[in-house]
């Protein structure tokens, strides 16, 4: 039945705050073959902390599948319980009151969903532990399946950041290793950072290396951010063709031109123009500190030749986009020249934040309150953990669900310790604090038999390892004192009355022989008149087997009392012989009762608990 019980993918659902959660939208391919319960996605995905978290669940619940060779159906699942939900965070089913029936109108009722909403507010690792109980039909008969399912999901502390630049995560447990990346850049003007960590590392880029910190404590982050402007400086120009010759100011003469030119130009960018100033009479003109800055990357430079009465003649225009600092050449249809470009801060940002490293909390004490290490089965201790947050019990590996308080009751043989969770997440997952448990059987069940022509009981459990004490009352239930001295196998009594065994094995751990009626010369009738009594089942529900063999046609009886001495129940059987099986339906409230068959000459009596 346990591939079965996968449906912990249930584990994520819940009718506890649907007015928080919207409706959620199954996923009609969330399916696997051979049939059998899945959960699609198979994980749910981290969340952090102040950050909305929605996420659709789909889980995939076969009306029909196979488990271990047997075909079962699975008639309903009823989530009884959740715990361990994160704060912030609802869960929220498809099926009125968490109830589903996948084998009511398959395929469509083979798929529900869940949806997990909310903000979380505590970061941390987080186990949401959901109860749930599946009822299915087997070829045995129908049997109905209670379970819990731990699901673990990790709710991450929040982003840290600022106008300049941003960093995740903002910090961590013992060490940590933060992306960052700067926020700011223009994008037109250059723009430059400039990163200082308390590492010890410095960077240029905008996103730079992951830095790792490995000391608890606050760690500095600067980050310096600059944009620029370009800014032409200079531009020079020289004309090598005869376009400014020919006027009145330039006359040709005999094929030559008479002069020079004189040489200005208009300077155009975005909203900003200006003319320069004319330099006269020379081919090559340079125009220094200019000290323009650029309003965008491009602009344009028509050069002129200047006359006074004559209409200017125009030398040609370079346009260009700035791409960086430097001198740029440049041609015209007649003339060359260059320009010189710089670069000025225009706006500067300077920021910084903190990344902290916090100290994992100390592993927890963890104290056996009974100062035990071994224990009998049945029994328990108690191990308490010292003060701390986000209990989390294990054994070894395996975690105990709901175990999440200060205290653990433990009955089974194990290594245990305690995981801790703080309020900043930190997680101690030392396992120094484990405190090992044996649980240590009792010895086997103690069988009688006599010898000695019925004048000796002896037992049949026998081991070095065991120490015995016979026991002797005078009427029925009453418990009986230590005989003084037996201590050994077998006891021949001196007195008719009622003898049982108690086997102790090292530990003190204690078994009880069923009680006989020993009566002087008659104990051997009353052994071989009655074998192999057999109760069953022991523990029962209150319908329980007798069975036994009977020898000799006698008249027998089957009494059974409670702890009191009170006889409940009184059946006689008349006389009986050979092997004798009845089923008795008592009816009786729980607690412990003595079972006697009572027949000539004594009787034999067994314990029985109904639960």
């Amino acid at each position: 039945m346990k591939k079965f019980l996968l449906l912990g993918l249930l584990a994520l659902t819940g009718n506890y705050a649907f007015s928080q959660c919207g409706a959620c939208t199954i996923n009609t391919g969330c399916t696997i073959s051979p049939a059998a319960p899945q959960l699609c996605p198979a994980a749910l995905p981290d969340g952090t902390v102040g950050e909305a978290y929605d996420q659709d669940a789909t889980f995939y619940m076969p009306a029909v599948f196979s488990t271990s060779g047997i075909d079962v159906t699975l008639n309903q699942i009823t989530v009884t319980n959740i715990t361990g939900i994160p704060q912030g965070l609802s869960f929220a089913c498809s099926a009125p009151n968490c109830i589903y029936f996948p084998s009511q109108n398959p395929p469509a009722t083979e798929r529900g969903c869940v949806k997990i909403c909310g903000v979380p507010v505590v970061p941390g690792q987080y186990n949401v532990v959901v109860s749930v109980v599946a009822q299915v039909s087997t070829p045995l008969g129908p049997v109905t399946q209670p379970e819990s399912f731990t699901i673990p999901l990790r709710i991450n502390p929040p982003a840290g950041g600022n106008a300049s630049f941003s960093f995740n995560p903002p910090g961590g447990c013992d060490s940590v290793c933060v992306t960052f990346e700067a926020l700011i850049q223009d994008p037109v003007k250059p723009t430059t950072w400039n990163w200082t960590f308390d590492n010890g590392n410095t960077s240029t880029l905008k996103n730079p290396a992951v830095q790792c910190f490995n000391t608890p404590g606050e760690h500095f982050i600067t980050l310096e951010t600059k944009t620029f402007d370009y800014v032409l400086q200079s531009v020079t120009f020289t004309a090598t063709t005869n376009q400014w010759c020919g006027d009145v100011e330039e006359i040709e003469f005999f094929g030559v031109c008479q002069g020079a030119p004189d040489i200005y130009f208009d300077y155009s960018n975005g909203s900003d123009a200006f003319t320069t100033n004319w330099v006269g009479n020379n081919t090559t003109a340079t125009f220094n500190n200019l000290n323009r800055v650029l309003q965008t990357p491009t602009f344009a430079l028509t050069f002129w030749d200047d006359d006074d009465i004559s209409q200017n003649d125009n030398l040609g225009t370079f346009a260009t986009n700035v791409t960086g600092t430097g001198t740029i050449n440049f041609t015209t249809p007649h003339g060359f020249g260059s320009v010189v470009i710089s670069s000025q801060v225009a706006q500067s940002f300077t920021d910084t934040d903190t990344i902290f490293v916090y100290t994992p909390p100390a592993a927890p004490l963890v104290t056996n309150a009974t100062s035990l290490d071994s224990i009998c089965t049945g029994d328990s201790i108690i191990l308490v953990s010292s003060l701390a947050t986000g209990y989390q019990w294990y054994n070894d590996t395996t975690l105990i669900t709901g175990a999440e308080n200060d205290t653990l009751i433990v009955t089974e043989t194990g290594n245990y310790w305690v995981r801790i969770n703080d309020t900043n997440g930190c997680i101690n997952n030392n396992q120094s604090n484990a405190t090992p448990l044996v649980v240590i059987n009792y010895p086997p069940t103690v069988g009688l038999f006599y010898t000695n022509n019925g004048g000796t009981i002896n037992t049949t459990t026998i081991s070095p390892q065991f120490s015995y004490q016979w026991f002797y009352s005078q009427v029925p239930n009453s418990g009986g004192l230590p005989v003084p001295g037996q201590t050994n196998t077998n006891i021949t009594p001196t007195l008719n009355g009622y003898y049982y065994l108690v086997v102790y094995n090292l530990l003190g751990c204690a078994s009880y022989s069923d009680t006989v009626n020993f009566v002087k010369n008659g104990l051997s009738d009353v052994l071989s008149s009655v074998t192999d009594l057999n109760i069953y089942p022991n523990p029962s529900n209150g319908q329980f087997t007798v069975a036994m063999g009977l020898n000799g046609n006698e008249n027998t009886a089957i009494i059974v009392r409670n702890v009191l001495g009170q006889t409940v129940l009184n059946m006689d059987l008349g006389k009986q012989t050979g092997k004798f099986v009845r089923v008795i339906d008592s009816a009786l409230p729980k607690g412990m009762y003595i079972v006697e068959v009572a027949r000539q000459g004594g009787s034999v009596t067994t314990k029985l608990v109904i639960e």
